[in-house]
């Protein structure tokens, strides 16, 4: 919601919190289902576009109203399922990012940061232990940097058991969604896996160095021809797994990620710093 809120394009965001699980499924359909009908039937919509398939929304389709309905039913990307409603409705993609940001921020002060002075470490992927996009040499990485730049170095993540680490800016756990786009869009560099931080970065403009292992980075790289980013992605025999959902088996010890060196992310930053 509050990320919709900075693109220009949108007049107004409407959100309806639902619980995936089967437990929240249930309540949502026993629970709410009539309201967020009831309140749909007021707003009289011209269009309602699913983007994403599941069968939630497969149902959601046939129940909600509207004078015209377009779902894609293709599993992809999310960039690339925009990219297939737009060319079904035969409007131009355009690689414009639309975020009209012009929040502000004392993050910076309060954790003695100046524009341009320090280098972001997105330190976690999204499901943590079981994600394996995870790169395993950011402790080596960061012990390195602080020898090896006068940059400050800045960890932000979630990740609940994260254990507070000294001598650098410790942010995980510690930024509102406005407080870390405000990080990000002030970093003189941004090193992340394949996470929300990499595309984040690039809207920016935020120069980014982006680890891919089980995902193909020609699958998640931005369209606009102006992002200043760099892939590091070793495709191993097994690699890419993932395709759309993020959890997945690994039965090769994460070659793909493990074979990312520390030292080759050091000289990828050298373009950039």
């Amino acid at each position: 919601h509050k990320l919709l809120s900075y693109n220009r394009n949108i007049d107004r965001v409407i959100t309806y919190d639902l619980d995936f699980s089967v437990r929240g499924i249930l309540k949502f359909f026993l629970t709410r289902f009539i309201k967020v009908l009831r309140s749909f039937n007021k707003e009289d919509f011209d269009l309602i576009i699913y983007i994403h398939p599941n069968p939630v929304r497969s149902l959601l389709y046939f129940l909600f109203p509207a004078r015209r309905k377009v779902y894609n039913r293709i599993n992809k990307h999310k960039f690339y399922e925009v990219e297939d409603i737009l060319n079904y409705l035969k409007v131009p993609v355009v690689a414009d990012y639309s975020i009209s940001f012009d929040y502000s921020s004392g993050i910076l002060s309060s954790n003695n940061l100046e524009k341009n002075g320090y280098i972001v470490i997105d330190l976690y992927a999204q499901h943590l232990e079981q994600d394996p996009r995870q790169w395993p040499y950011f402790e080596e990485l960061i012990k390195l940097l602080c020898t090896k730049t006068s940059k400050k170095i800045v960890i932000t993540g979630i990740n609940g058991k994260h254990q507070p680490k000294k001598g650098i800016v410790d942010l995980v756990n510690r930024t509102s969604l406005d407080d870390l786009m405000f990080v990000i869009k002030n970093a003189a560099l941004v090193i992340s896996m394949d996470t929300f931080l990499f595309h984040l970065s690039y809207v920016f403009k935020t120069p980014v160095i982006a680890l891919f292992g089980p995902v193909d980075p020609d699958d998640r790289k931005p369209t606009d021809g102006n992002a200043v980013y760099k892939t590091i992605y070793k495709n191993t025999f097994c690699s890419p797994c993932i395709k759309n959902k993020v959890i997945v088996k690994c039965n090769n010890n994460y070659q793909c990620m493990n074979g990312i060196s520390v030292q080759e992310v050091i000289e990828s930053m050298e373009e950039f710093l």
